[in-house]
């Protein structure tokens, strides 16, 4: 199977698996919120928003491993590719210890974070309970890493969806047994802990595998994979303030009955980013090739190409969160939890000036640029926190929403595009003339339907559903030959049929793989 090929299966499957998230999450959050009520699936939220920066731990050791792994692999060093792997296993060997203690001290702790009398055992089961799911996957990232760097997105996601499938029907068992939220964190637990052995499995398949002997662990590598990690560990921290911080800020200042009602517009906001990230979020491999052949005229073209099908696609499935996006959420979760549509304007509005723009953040990590990167958004978040805490109180739930969505524009629209523009030495103008051409006939694309469906448009499934595919149709029949010229239609459908390494397909920027 050619790179490509597998890279088109990854991102295919990935889409599906998707998919079938949303699908589940739009059935079961409703049943959810109503057997658990809004005040403790608001805290269910808050545990998991701090157990969540328990990720913060990870250092960005993720993004090194796919690095070092995937060099390895390229340059056909066996040795340094088990290497890499046990030196990364007993780092986050340490890492899972440390998260461990830190859960218990949490756990300790629960009574200061309880605003409701009764929540404090709650609390503290829930909290040990996630966190030592989260100790126990921490070690398992290093076979996620030789899994990604094999290309092999398609094992991963077939994991995924048979976890999602398990845990589905387990949830709804516990709930219908009366078992509550801690049979849901209960589920959790054992459905990830399944997914953990399935990886492990399949990295050892992989070849070469994996190691992690002790005698492979190299003490100078691991501050090698340091070195590049420390600016992915600041951009985790940056993503933490900027998707995580607001959840706090609302428990906080409005309870956590109204952190259930903001998370219905983050969760939408979520899968519209996961969707995005797994279409055209895997393509900084791509662009790491282009440099090392020092091919900077097709890295260019490549750049552009691909930020005009990450523009065509954020606006499609932007505008239509904004058209069907109401309807939606009053069929969905009932007329009470309307007040999230606002909020989810304005986040959909801000997320998408991020999402037209995923292929400057794999380009930049693909040529080792994203200093710049994790800086912008440690202000972006920092700006974050500020401006929540400021607008919270006045403006409640919009404050906080106007909080993450203000910096984050200024950051999309002003400052990332210069840069990126200079990292790979293309003229700002040309890249803007393209984001910005790209956007007007995709926004015109999505306003024919628009035009034409609002007035039929009700809170009703099948009636979402059908005018959903109308649109599509309409749209892709207006944007793919208005967006993008014909020979860069051929290239993006054209099959792989050559083993030669130049040429214009993302293939052939491979090669062959066996």
């Amino acid at each position: 199977m050619s790179v490509r090929d597998k890279l088109m299966k990854g991102s295919l499957l990935r889409v599906g698996n998707m998919g079938l998230n949303v699908l589940v999450s739009f059935l079961m959050m409703p049943m959810i919120i109503r057997v658990l009520g809004d005040r403790v699936y608001g805290v269910w939220v808050v545990v998991g928003s701090i157990v969540g920066y328990f990720g913060l731990l990870d250092f960005g050791l993720s993004s090194a491993i796919t690095r070092f792994v995937s060099r390895a692999i390229g340059q056909g060093e066996r040795d340094r590719l088990k290497e890499v792997t046990a030196t990364c296993f007993y780092v986050y060997l340490a890492i899972g210890a440390v998260t461990l203690i830190l859960t218990l001290a949490m756990a300790a702790l629960a009574g200061r974070f309880a605003r409701h009398p009764g929540d404090e055992e709650l609390l503290r089961a829930l909290i040990l309970l996630t966190g030592l799911n989260f100790s126990l996957n921490i070690p398992v990232r290093v076979f996620n890493g030789v899994l990604s760097s094999h290309l092999r997105y398609d094992v991963m996601t077939w994991i995924d969806i048979g976890k999602t499938i398990v845990s589905a029907g387990l949830t709804l068992f516990v709930l219908r047994a009366g078992y509550g939220v801690l049979g849901i964190a209960a589920v959790q637990f054992l459905a990830s802990q399944a997914d953990n052995g399935l990886r492990i499995r399949a990295a050892y398949r992989m070849k070469p595998a994996p190691s992690v002997s002790p005698r492979r662990f190299k003490t100078g590598l691991s501050r090698s994979l340091f070195g590049y990690s420390v600016y992915a560990f600041v951009g985790q921290i940056a993503d933490m303030l900027r998707f995580r911080i607001n959840s706090v800020v609302i428990a906080a200042f409005l309870g956590a009955q109204a952190v259930t009602h903001y998370f219905i517009a983050v969760r939408l906001m979520e899968y519209f980013m996961q969707v995005m990230l797994s279409a055209v979020g895997i393509l900084s491999p791509v662009f790491s090739r282009y440099e090392g052949m020092k091919d900077y005229k097709s890295l260019q073209e490549k750049f552009l190409l691909t930020t005009k099908i990450s523009v065509a696609a954020t606006v499609f499935l932007g505008g239509s969160i904004l058209f069907f996006g109401k309807a939606f959420i009053e069929r969905w979760m009932g007329p009470p939890y309307r007040d999230a549509y606002p909020v989810l304007v304005v986040l959909t509005l801000a997320i998408a000036t991020d999402l037209m723009q995923i292929t400057s953040v794999n380009v930049l990590y693909g040529i080792s640029k994203h200093k710049f990167y994790a800086y912008a958004n440690s202000a972006e978040g920092v700006l974050n926190l500020i401006l929540s805490l400021a607008w919270v109180k006045p403006y409640g739930l919009m404050g906080v929403a106007l909080g993450a969505a203000v910096p984050m524009v200024f950051f999309r629209l002003v400052v990332q595009p210069v840069y990126v523009s200079r990292a790979i030495g293309m003229g700002y103008g040309r890249y803007a003339s393209v984001l910005a051409r790209a956007l007007a006939l995709s926004l015109l694309a999505m306003a024919i339907p628009w035009a034409a469906f609002h007035r039929h448009l009700s809170n009703d499934y099948t009636n979402i559903s059908i005018l959903a595919g109308l649109t599509f149709m309409a749209y892709a029949m207006v944007a793919l030959p208005a967006v993008f010229g014909r020979g860069e239609l051929k290239l993006i459908l054209q099959r792989e049929a050559s083993h030669d390494n130049r040429g214009p397909s993302l293939g052939r920027v491979y090669g062959k793989t066996r």
